[in-house]
């Protein structure tokens, strides 16, 4: 099922903001229930306590300079409840006190990720959370407490997808496809033509070896591997990919929404 995983975003800069409900919105399997922008212990308090607002995990920023204690406010509110969803940290630089034995001992603690190694793949490390797992980044692994990482946790690493690609081709992507940007709006900010984007467009679709799996060359199967995205990039293959021969690619939408999730694959190790 799409779009099932109900998730809350506590974020207080804005632009860091904008790009975390971008991606979770544009993910198939996530849907974002409500977003706080500034951090009131009572309004947090009250929305989660209210029973109509069904959440499946929280992704809470932890680097709030005014404010440093608002993330261990944040946890004790959350282990009030009597079903709590899963809360998972997010930041740029980790804080030792927030990652130790303690906060690992409740069910509920999904994990804790840095926004520059989970990157585009934040909706897959929501979605393994929601099925139970722990899911950490690199630099959260090799911090001293990792000694008490329980078997099974998930390392994720978002930069996976994108390593094949030149800065600028990632910087196009980022906009165009990731952001969804149109070419009026990308040829504004990057002060390029839309030929060369168009261009660079076609490139990026070529490393994802898009033409290949409209042609069935290559199967879904063996790129997805989450069966909610898999079920729903099939569904949008069944329905266009006969269609594709007669239309500019570039210019599809469905295409783009495809490319999407294939750069947001991330790698994924468990803790041994």
């Amino acid at each position: 099922m799409t779009n099932n995983n109900r998730v809350i975003v506590a974020e207080d800069d804005p632009y860091a903001r904008e790009e975390i409900l971008n991606l979770l919105s544009r993910d198939w399997r996530t849907r974002v229930a409500a977003e706080f922008d500034s951090f009131s212990k009572k309004a947090f308090h009250d929305y989660l306590n209210d029973p109509v607002n069904k959440t499946d995990a929280i992704i809470l920023d932890t680097e709030v300079p005014w404010d440093p204690n608002w993330p261990i406010e944040a946890f004790e509110v959350v282990a009030a409840l009597d079903e709590p969803p899963k809360l998972i940290f997010l930041c740029t630089v980790p804080v030792p006190r927030y990652w130790n034995d303690v906060l690992m001992e409740y069910d509920f603690f999904g994990g804790y990720l840095l926004k520059q190694e989970v990157l585009y793949s934040l909706a897959t490390a929501v979605s393994l959370v929601v099925q139970g797992k722990i899911v950490i980044t690199e630099s959260i692994f090799r911090m001293p407490s990792a000694v008490h990482l329980k078997k099974g946790t998930l390392i994720i690493d978002g930069t996976r997808a994108i390593r094949d690609f030149t800065p600028r081709e990632q910087e196009i992507l980022r906009h165009g496809i990731l952001n969804n940007h149109s070419q009026r709006d990308i040829e504004d900010e990057l002060v390029i033509s839309r030929n060369w984007i168009s261009e660079v467009l076609s490139t990026v679709y070529d490393k994802l070896q898009l033409k290949e799996i409209l042609s069935n060359e290559i199967a879904l199967s063996s790129i997805f591997s989450d069966k909610a995205v898999l079920e729903k990039a099939e569904s949008i293959l069944n329905e266009n990919g006969e269609k594709s021969e007669e239309i500019n690619l570039r210019k599809a939408p469905w295409l783009t929404t495809l490319a999407f999730h294939l750069l947001t694959i991330p790698e994924v190790r468990s803790v041994r």
